[in-house]
Order: C-alpha cells, then sequence, then structure tokens
C-alpha cells in the first residue's frame, strides 16, 4: 500500500473534525469530504486504497465525533465500493461522465447516511442538511482535484519513489 493516498485520506478526516461552525450543514459537507478523497483515490489508485483503510477512516470519525461507532465507517466503505463501480464511467471520454459518477456517488452517500441516521434515531431526521451537505461536497470536488491531481501525476512520473514504501 503506498502511503499517499492514506495520508490524504486521513489528513482531510483530521480536518473534517475541526470545529468549523456552521451547524449540522458544514459537519455534513466536512464529513463527506474524507469519503470523497476514498472514492477519488479508489478511482485513481484501486488497488492502493485497501478496504481496511477506508473501514478505519470511517471509524476515526466516529470515535472522535463521538458518533455511533460503524455510522462513518459504513459510509466509508460505501465510498470504497462506489469509486470502484465508477471507474468505468470516470475513463469514459468527456468530463460529463465524471461528473455525473461524482454527483450521482455522493446523492447515493447522503442517501445511505440520511437512511442510517433515521434507522439508528428510529425516525426520519432532516434531510435537508445531509443533502445540503452533499451539494456543498460536490461543489468543493474540483478543489480536492486541483489538490490531488499533481499529486497523482507527480506519484506516476520518475519520483514515484518518494511515495511508495517500497525503494
Amino acid at each position: 500500500m503506498t502511503l499517499l493516498p492514506a495520508l490524504s485520506i486521513l489528513i482531510l478526516a483530521l480536518v473534517a473534525l475541526l470545529p468549523w461552525g456552521g451547524g449540522d450543514t458544514a459537519r455534513c459537507t466536512a464529513a463527506m469530504m474524507p469519503m470523497l478523497a476514498i472514492r477519488y483515490w479508489a478511482i485513481r489508485r484501486p488497488d492502493h486504497v485497501p478496504a481496511a483503510l477506508a473501514f478505519a477512516t470511517g471509524l476515526m470519525l466516529d470515535v472522535v465525533s463521538y458518533g455511533p461507532l460503524g455510522f462513518w465507517a459504513l459510509i466509508a466503505l460505501a465510498a470504497l465500493g462506489l469509486g470502484h463501480i465508477t471507474v468505468s464511467l470516470h475513463h469514459a471520454p468527456g468530463i460529463i461522465w465524471s461528473a455525473a459518477a461524482l454527483v450521482i456517488s455522493t446523492c447515493l452517500l447522503a442517501f445511505l447516511a440520511w437512511l442510517v441516521s433515521s434507522i439508528y434515531f428510529s425516525r426520519p431526521v432532516p434531510w435537508h442538511p445531509t443533502a445540503l451537505g452533499a451539494l456543498a461536497a460536490v461543489a468543493l470536488s474540483p478543489l480536492l482535484n486541483l489538490l490531488f491531481d499533481p499529486l497523482d501525476r507527480l506519484w506516476g512520473g520518475t519520483r514515484a519513489g518518494l511515495f511508495t514504501r517500497e525503494r
């Protein structure tokens, strides 16, 4: 396993745990960012994002945020699975397929988060914060691409030894 995807995902998870203010929508947006990073690396480097990394990231979010254990771990595993499923759409010609896959998978993750929350609390929870958080995460996704694309290109280039355990 290379360290670059793991470090970037875990750093985003730690950033998501910072007290951003802004209520439930901001917290949901921040928590969705590591999920989008998991999805990004699952598409770009699928063999370097094991399920254990996704699970550990979600579990860390659960423990540090005092949430129900397994909630974000389940969402992170779903993000990994959606990344593996949408690999073919990402490599299809045209940016429209890639953008559609991003929007659909983020909406599916948001729906899953809302559904699991509703089951956990035994009643329907408000869906607005989750939906707005997902939309904000989609809007912030190009920023993630701006951060991760150069790292991915550098990793794939001649200096790949910097980001791998094998030397």
